[in-house]
């Protein structure tokens, strides 16, 4: 299967349907051969050899013979036929074949052959043709280095008029004036799934690791992969030098460079920067020493940067090398630089335990892009057995962090093998409790988690509380009540040392398990604090998901500041849909669901799906948004399905289908999603004729909305009472009121969906009360807020309130040849805003706001700021 070549293949299609030629040019490996692969149908299929590519018109002949039988090809066997005739002869042949010609290899056609099928190529009409060939100068692999052999007997390369050398510094045959697609790397995500097709279960650094030397090569991610072990294929003993079986085109020009040029090429193999003054350095060499190498095409030269110029001349540089002169190009590297670059080469030089390096290793850990590796070659060096197992488990803690469960899960196993401490066994539990929590099992791992935290409550009592914390969140997830409170009492059992910084959690998340169990929202009165708490990056990101728990989302984005990882991208998405920025939390979801996937994290996955169908919901796409919701539903974990089903009620209840939104949105048993979408289940209820179950409802979320202490929690509570209150009292002001008094508190915070959510809501009473003027400002408001957040079936909602009111259909911003951004901007300096205060909703510079005021003025007819209201209010918004 192809990957990454839709838009190349779309070309070779169309020209199978209309006939002619194209020339497909490309580096060695970058799949010219797989394009071809690819062409179905009555194909006739012919390959250039450098056995033949000194002999006139023996590709010809070759091609004559398939296509019509021995008496066609004669044609091409008298010794130097006119060339003018061979031309029209192939064009008369191709014609009658009427059937698609490819050409592989043509960079090692006959010179004749080559000008009379470029001669017929230039004239073919109906007919397709295709050659593959290399790029001029590419290295040109031999006959024996190919999958496709010769034909015995035939004279070998080297004889006179060869039209270009196995080196590739020749000519490539004369195919000039035909059009030509030239093939280039694959993208990173292309080249992801070409791995994944290959070995689905490569650890996304290693695919990560892969991906980066291959530089979008097929060929080279196809050797480098292949090249690798089974422990290397779940991320062990990384970094490492991706070995592999270079073709033999490039061994053959290493072993011709003399002694100091190829020192230089391991050099410059076995370093990662690219760095010319350090390779040289290292070396002991100057340019003079490297331009052999450069000259046979193996290395390229810029300014002072040093790179190979194929991914698979690195791999060959390595393999070519000996174990002592690899050891002795990383120590060369190590006394030519400094840092963490140079343990990291004195670590690769290491052939056994080094306590010295090891230190080192560990010491730069923690700033490592890789920290996981650093703690685990650190482990590996250790002379020590107690420091061998604390650094390994420091590994194993590290890969649990960035969400590599697999590779966590291997260096777990590893711990457990070298400490029977009860203490090191309680930290392999957890371990393996996060490994079963992100494969799907949340009441499995808490349960493992209280098990063994029992052993250590005694001799480690804070080790045991941070396993029983993480039980409840567990039986949290999994809307495991009885699991939540087991560990709550186990919370409350500890006897923890004075001052310990986890009596605040135990306390918040033993609220949180008497909640879950049914208490009042007031359970979870002591989460404020915990969620304000700083410190380390995994307590930010407890405190981040604290914070969601109580609805603050612009808390939970200043928590997750600056934090990485899958988890991370799920807060963050989470807290973008709480403060109305719809379309970050979409992009921050789809990272995090893309992340999940490389992962193997299936319960991360499916919670991300369910909150994508919210998204989803909202955006109005209700196909994306049912499929999601389905899978999340089908996930089995209580947040995840009444994700899914908050998703599917949000849908209905925006397209009018009160009754079907009243059905998805009770089916909510998660009580914290249940508390978030009560506002929902409210609406559907009160339109649905069901407001008497909206009652208890609402004095819950109103409970909540007060422990939270957020602006937004309070005007919804007053939006939800005004509707409740309209529907069960007759009188004609009842509810105008509330209706107010939340647009006063939407105005303290910045939650524009439900802001616009309580302006459509008073905007339909104000026109059921026949205030059609008042009713059309509350509704304008809102569709500019729903336009503005991308959802669709809300602005069509208002949309349509506003035609009840008589509000003329005019044409919407866009159509007055405005760009959405220059919309975006028009709409809020017509709210009032300054172009400081618009260009921090938008995230522009404030000259770029002026600027899109200045083009918007002649296209709207305006000439100053004050008529822009006027304007927004006389005219729609598009969709």
């Amino acid at each position: 299967m192809l990957f990454g070549r839709d838009a190349e293949k779309a070309r070779l299609d169309q020209l199978l349907t209309t006939g002619g030629a194209l020339v497909l040019r490309g580096e060695l490996g970058i799949g010219k051969t797989a394009l071809l692969d690819s062409v179905e149908g009555d194909v006739l299929r012919v390959a250039g050899h450098e056995d033949e590519a000194a002999m006139p018109y023996a590709a010809l002949h070759l091609l004559a013979n398939r296509m019509e039988g021995e008496q066609a090809s004669r044609l091409f066997e008298t010794a130097e036929p006119d060339p003018f005739r061979a031309g029209l002869a192939t064009l008369a042949l191709l014609r009658r074949a009427k059937t698609v010609c490819l050409i592989d290899d043509a960079h090692w056609l006959d010179d004749q052959s080559a000008r009379a099928l470029a001669f017929a190529a230039r004239r073919l009409e109906g007919t397709a043709i295709v050659f593959a060939a290399l790029d001029e100068g590419s290295p040109r692999p031999r006959p024996e280095e190919s999958p496709r052999p010769g034909l015995e007997g035939w004279p070998r390369s080297g004889v006179k008029g060869l039209p270009g050398s196995s080196l590739g510094g020749g000519p490539v045959p004369r195919l000039e004036g035909l059009p030509e697609l030239r093939l280039g790397p694959l993208s990173d995500e292309a080249a992801a799934q070409v791995l994944d097709a290959r070995f689905g279960d490569l650890a996304r650094q290693v695919r990560e690791l892969i991906v980066e030397e291959a530089g979008g090569n097929p060929l080279a991610l196809r050797e480098l992969s292949d090249a690798l072990t089974a422990e290397q294929r779940v991320g062990r003993f990384l970094p490492m030098e991706l070995d592999a079986e270079a073709p033999a085109v490039f061994v053959r020009r290493i072993r011709a460079l003399a002694s100091p040029a190829r020192r230089a090429l391991l050099v410059a193999a076995s370093d990662s920067t690219g760095d010319l003054d350090v390779v040289l350095r290292a070396a002991g060499a100057d340019l003079a020493a490297v331009a052999p190498a450069e000259r046979a095409g193996l290395i390229r030269l810029s300014g002072r940067a040093i790179a190979f110029v194929h991914p698979l001349g690195r791999a060959a540089a390595r393999r070519e090398a000996t174990a002592a002169e690899r050891v002795e190009a990383h120590l060369a590297l190590a006394e030519s630089l400094e840092g963490s670059r140079a343990t990291w080469h004195r670590a690769a030089a290491a052939t056994g335990p080094d306590e010295s390096v090891a230190a080192e290793l560990e010491a730069a850990a923690s700033e490592a892009a890789d920290p996981v590796s650093a703690y685990e070659r650190a482990a590996e060096l250790s002379e020590d057995p107690g420091d061998r197992t604390r650094r390994l488990k420091a590994a194993a803690f590290a890969a649990t962090a960035l969400g590599q469960v697999r590779r966590g899960t291997a260096l777990v196993d590893g711990v457990a093998r070298l400490s029977a401490d009860p203490s090191m066994l309680a930290d392999v539990t957890r371990m393996r409790a996060v490994a079963l929590f992100e494969k799907g099992s949340p009441g499995e791992a808490g349960r493992l988690l209280i098990e063994g935290a029992v052993p250590v409550v005694d001799s480690a009592p804070e080790q045991a509380a941070i396993m029983a914390l993480q039980a409840v969140r567990y039986g949290s997830h999994a809307g495991d009540t009885a699991l939540a409170q087991e560990a709550a009492v186990l919370l409350r059992s500890l006897r923890l040392p004075e001052g310990s910084a986890l009596v605040p959690f135990v306390s918040g998340m033993a609220g949180l398990a008497d909640f879950l169990a049914g208490g009042p929202p007031t359970s979870l009165a002591s989460l404020r604090g915990l969620a304000a708490a700083d410190g380390p990056a995994p307590q930010r990101l407890t405190a981040a998901s604290l914070a969601l728990i109580m609805g603050d989302g612009v808390l939970a984005e200043r928590q997750i500041e600056g934090l990485e990882g899958v988890y991370a991208l799920e807060v963050r998405a989470h807290a973008k849909l709480f403060v109305g920025k719809h379309a970050e939390a979409a992009r921050e979801a789809a990272e995090g669901l893309r992340m999940a996937h490389e992962l193997g994290h299936d319960r991360r996955v499916a919670h991300l799906k369910g909150l994508s169908a919210l998204l989803a919901a909202m955006e109005g796409d209700e196909k994306r948004c049912r499929g999601l919701a389905e899978e999340a539903i089908a996930g089995g974990v209580a947040t995840t399905a009444s994700l899914g089903h908050w998703a599917l009620g949000v849908l209905e209840l925006a397209l009018d289908r009160y009754e079907t939104a009243f059905g998805h949105l009770s089916a909510i048993d998660h009580p914290v999603v249940a508390l978030h979408a009560a506002p929902d289940l409210i609406e559907a209820s009160v339109r649905s004729g069901a407001a008497e179950a909206a009652g208890p409802l609402l004095e819950r979320f109103a409970q909540w909305a007060e422990v939270t202490a957020r602006p937004w929690a309070s005007a919804v509570t007053d939006r939800c009472m005004a509707m409740l209150v309209t529907e069960l009292d007759a009188r004609p002001d009842s509810g105008e009121e509330l209706f107010v008094q939340a647009l006063r508190e939407h105005e303290k915070d910045g939650n524009l969906y439900h802001h616009a959510r309580t302006h459509l809501a008073y905007g339909e009473w104000l026109r059921r009360a026949k205030r059609r003027g008042e009713a059309r400002e509350q509704l304008r408001s809102a569709l500019a807020a729903f336009h503005e957040l991308g959802t669709r079936p809300w602005a069509d909602r208002a949309r349509a309130e506003l035609a009840a009111t008589g509000d003329p259909a005019l044409p919407p911003l866009d159509v007055l040849d405005l760009t959405p951004q220059e919309a975006q901007v028009v709409r809020l300096a017509a709210q009032g805003l300054s172009n400081r205060e618009i260009a921090a909703r938008l995230r522009l510079s404030p000259r770029t706001v002026g600027s899109h005021l200045y083009r918007a003025y002649p296209k709207l007819g305006v000439s100053s700021r004050g008529q822009l209201r006027e304007i927004t209010q006389s005219v729609g918004t598009d969709d």
